[in-house]
């Protein structure tokens, strides 16, 4: 990772290199990543829409590339008010105070839980979504099929396992089961 890598730090193409590294234990420039996605992070809560407007997976994508850097997705540079930033908070569980963890589709219910259960984060009492609310989202838009899509009435490979990989820690032996 060097410096020319870490001007994507924060952006689709910046965030999967350093997350894969850091999930495979490699050394590298992580902390250096870390250093530039928590003053991107701050920089851009300054601006309207945060990270992105509706785009949750923005606040997913890079909380688990913090969490693979070695990093506290729940403490990622600062906001306008001098606080650490939570990216799982304001990523998943209380995104929907602001904008539908699902206003990208079932693509942002998908990675908001997968982003909640890399850590197994709590949920707190009085979030705007639960973990069983999440669930019944992805679930409630699985296709006649059995596959999940970002659009349309076909089921997409992709989604369909992004779906299955999110939804796995909740079912054993044949049955689903509650998180809670």
């Amino acid at each position: 990772i060097n410096d020319a890598y870490l001007e994507s730090a924060g952006t689709t193409a910046g965030d999967w290199y350093p997350f894969a590294l850091g999930r495979y234990g490699r050394a590298d420039n992580l902390r250096g990543y870390l250093a530039v996605v928590s003053d991107r992070v701050s920089a851009r809560y300054g601006e309207s829409g945060r990270l992105h407007a509706y785009k949750a997976t923005e606040w997913h994508r890079i909380a688990l590339a913090v969490s693979a850097c070695g990093g506290n997705p729940r403490q990622v540079g600062k906001g306008p008010d001098g606080s650490p930033i939570d990216l799982i908070a304001d990523g998943t569980y209380n995104r929907g105070s602001t904008v539908s963890l699902g206003r990208q589709g079932v693509n942002g219910w998908i990675w908001g839980l997968i982003a909640l259960d890399s850590g197994r984060y709590e949920v707190p009492a009085g979030a705007h979504d639960t973990r069983d609310d999440i669930i019944r989202e992805i679930l409630s838009q699985q296709l006649p099929d059995g596959g999940f899509a970002l659009s349309g009435s076909a089921a997409d490979p992709d989604m369909t396992a992004m779906a299955i990989q999110a939804l796995s820690p909740y079912y054993a032996g044949g049955k689903a089961y509650s998180y809670t």
